[in-house]
């Protein structure tokens, strides 16, 4: 596996990166003078620590020693910002944004819960926007009706305020969470309702460019879910011709469904140089999350080049990030994977193990695309195992889930499928 850039496998690279993007920002709000109090505590406590930093049983016993580090910055900008209620709570909300960017999510639970506890309603606009980072926060740990909780209720705070462009951000957001709540039509029109509002906003707004790529993008990704692959295909080209005029985490998305629509159109190599363009940007913007996306669909491409080996290497690679992000709804898509990888090697029993233990996951969070997927892959094990009637059971469950999603050319493609079964 290749390491050299900053993943799971190095927490101490990670956690430094961590704590220098929290710095960027204590010094933003906090001046100069807050980072030379903190660098001159830190310095005094680790000649104190020294000794037991040597002689620290483990790895973990060490990490859980630089807590102290984000704990003390924590202190020093509640402190520095005590007098200045917006720029105390606005810190704190980029802070949560580094938290959730670099998989620290009980810190950004922990922020979000305080940020709310402070709140007062004289303040509706910051309210609405940690309501924003509850939602993202939500999203990410896979708290699907959380997350249109609380975008909804920032959408509530956004329309009194008549703030344009908080309602165009908490429409396309809202659109996200209704998707992955399987209620894609709903969310379609909220993604619908945002490229209204874009009329309504000044054209020279910073952001607004990306913005309405990132709307357009949302609605690739339900075309692709619905099976209108030519047409998401055509969508994410013409978004990433615009990829100049978009951040990196973007660009990132973009791709790995760029190439999970390939994927289903079975263009292996266009497949490979989306997934492949999207791992270099999210090593380099240090998304675990992202990175271990594009490792997993990079391994199901593989199993059906017949690179078996490279595919295994692969799947484990994001096994490990999801499971110490504790990515349940991922691991599901891993366990998913590597039924798929066993299935085509040829070990059937591993395959159904496998893939009943990414479908039980997938029933616990009603994840209607993974279920219909897992489904459909059982289907194609029972093909191969020579059992018509529970192939045909398999199909028939997947349709249930296509019709839920209203995902008509998967409907049409299983109906066709299920009309071959010899019975």
């Amino acid at each position: 596996m290749d390491y050299s850039n900053p993943d799971l496998s190095n927490r101490h690279q990670i956690i430094s990166r961590f704590f220098e993007a929290v710095l960027e920002i204590a010094e933003e709000y906090g001046g100069s003078g807050l980072v030379e109090k903190y660098t001159e505590i830190k310095r005094v406590r680790e000649q104190y620590m020294q000794v037991r930093w040597q002689q620290a049983s483990s790895e973990q016993e060490k990490i859980f020693y630089r807590e102290i580090d984000y704990d003390h910055l924590m202190m020093l900008i509640r402190a520095q910002l005590a007098e200045s209620f917006p720029a105390l709570v606005k810190a704190q909300i980029a802070i949560t944004g580094v938290c959730l960017q670099f998989g620290e999510y009980r810190k950004a639970e922990s922020l979000i819960t305080y940020l709310k506890k402070t709140m007062d309603e004289d303040h509706p606009a910051l309210f609405a926007e940690v309501l924003m980072t509850e939602g993202k926060w939500a999203f990410l740990t896979n708290d699907f009706p959380l997350s249109e909780t609380a975008y909804s209720q920032a959408l509530s705070l956004f329309e009194e305020q008549q703030d344009v462009y908080g309602q165009f951000r908490a429409h396309n957001n809202l659109g996200i969470a209704l998707q992955e709540c399987w209620e894609i039509e709903k969310g379609k029109q909220h993604f619908l309702r945002a490229q209204e509002l874009l009329d309504e906003l000044d054209s020279d707004l910073e952001g607004l460019i990306q913005q309405s790529l990132l709307v357009q993008m949302n609605l690739g990704i339900i075309d692709g879910m619905q099976g209108w692959t030519e047409e998401a295909a055509e969508i994410f080209a013409r978004v990433l011709r615009e990829k100049e005029r978009m951040d990196r985490e973007t660009q990132v998305t973009i791709l790995i469904n760029q190439g999970l629509v390939y994927r289903y159109l079975e263009q292996y190599d266009h497949a490979i140089a989306s997934l492949t363009g999207a791992l270099t940007l999210a090593r380099e913007v240090q998304n675990q999350r992202l990175v271990g996306s594009c490792i997993l669909a990079l391994a199901e491409v593989r199993i059906y080049q017949g690179a078996f080996d490279q595919a295994e290497k692969q799947v484990w690679e994001a096994f490990n990030i999801f499971s110490q992000l504790y990515d349940r709804v991922n691991l599901a898509e891993a366990y998913r994977v590597f039924g798929v990888l066993y299935r085509e090697q040829g070990d059937l029993e591993m395959a159904n193990s496998d893939l009943h233990i990414s479908l039980n996951i997938s029933q616990e969070y009603g994840d209607l695309a993974e279920l219909l997927e897992v489904y459909y892959d059982l289907s194609l094990l029972a093909e191969k195992q020579q059992d018509p009637a529970q192939q045909k059971t398999y199909l028939e469950q997947a349709l249930s889930y296509a019709e839920s999603m209203k995902a008509t050319p998967r409907i049409k493609h299983i109906q066709e499928h299920l009309a071959r079964i010899k019975h």
